[in-house]
């Protein structure tokens, strides 16, 4: 019934549901021509309250995704990069529910222009999320995209990591301000962002680990050893930021260029921890912990480093069958 008296009162009520959000109340009126009629008035102007809510442009989504998830985030600064390239990309003004594979696309191919087909798929991935974000928690109605179709094909992922002679070289040539960042991003394989906003109050040197936020806002705690814990141990101001990192990118530049280091990136010192570690024994359950990887699946790529320091299956049979020659002489 769209109407209906309550016990008690003269007055009709009204009591519906649009888009589940229920409306009830008084209509004001004793006689139902009349509560029809308020009752049909309200209704409307309901409906039309529910477009106008259920029109997001890309204004609306990227203002809103930013306020309650990104700011704050241990990835504020990339996502909020991201936001602003698809900001300026498909329009502010676009509407959500009018985005479409062909307006990606062409979004897609202006990128591919500038970077990576890996930095346009991890935003596209954002899009995607915050599409989501406004139809699960806000109610909008969003557009269907053929999100597989869009994807673009990445080369295999990095695997550049430094040889002792190289590592040996760079430090040689780095800046002094920037050597232990260096021998510290080695020696705990954190991302650049975590160790240049380190704070001191997240070192606990002697439990010998540093607490960090990593992506997907995870905490993550590192274990400290050898020269990372030395580094720490040798700075003598232990409040605020720990390492210097005025015009760290041209001093960063200037160590590799001297150390004559082809396609290196700092990022590649994590790659190194990650290597060493295998190298040293470490088996890949280990490096995912180590690195915080979500999916060990992530820390494959070290899959082919062969561990210098275990044995394999013919060095075991070896041992034991020189040991048995030794017990029957």
């Amino acid at each position: 019934m769209a109407v209906r008296k309550r016990k008690g009162s003269p007055y009709w009520f009204y009591d519906f549901t649009i888009g589940g959000r229920r409306y009830r109340g008084t209509t004001g009126k004793e006689t139902k021509s009349e509560a029809l009629t308020v009752e049909a008035e309200i209704r409307r102007q309901a409906a039309q309250a529910k477009v106008v809510e259920n029109d997001w442009r890309m204004r609306h989504l990227t203002g809103t995704y930013l306020k309650n998830v990104v700011i704050g985030s241990a990835s504020e600064p990339t996502l909020t990069y991201q936001i602003y390239n698809l900001l300026d990309g498909l329009g502010a003004d676009t509407r959500i529910i009018e985005l479409t594979n062909a307006a990606i696309s062409t979004y897609i191919s202006k990128r591919r222009a500038k970077v990576s087909n890996s930095s346009v798929n991890r935003e596209l991935t954002l899009l995607h999320a915050m599409l989501n974000y406004a139809h699960e928690a806000w109610d909008q109605a969003i557009p269907k995209i053929n999100w597989k179709k869009l994807w673009l094909k990445e080369p295999p992922p990095r695997d550049r990591f430094l040889s002792r002679d190289e590592y040996e070289a760079l430090l040689a040539a780095a800046h002094p301000d920037i050597r232990p960042i260096i021998i510290f991003a080695v020696g705990t394989g954190l991302r650049k962002g975590n160790i240049l906003s380190l704070d001191w109050a997240q070192i606990d040197l002697n439990a010998r680990v540093v607490r960090v936020r990593i992506k997907g806002d995870k905490r993550h705690v590192v274990e400290l050893r050898g020269d990372a814990v030395t580094v720490l141990a040798a700075m003598p101001h232990r409040r605020g930021l720990v390492f210097a990192t005025t015009n760290f990118r041209r001093k960063w530049e200037a160590a590799v260029k001297a150390a004559k280091l082809t396609d290196f990136r700092f990022h590649d010192l994590r790659h190194t921890f990650a290597a060493w570690a295998r190298l040293a024994g470490a088996d890949l359950l280990d490096i995912k912990e180590a690195l915080g990887h979500s999916d060990i699946s992530m820390s494959a790529r070290y899959a082919h480093i062969k561990p210098g320091m275990k044995k394999s299956a013919f060095d075991l049979v070896s041992a034991q069958n020189t040991a048995q020659l030794a017990v029957s002489d």
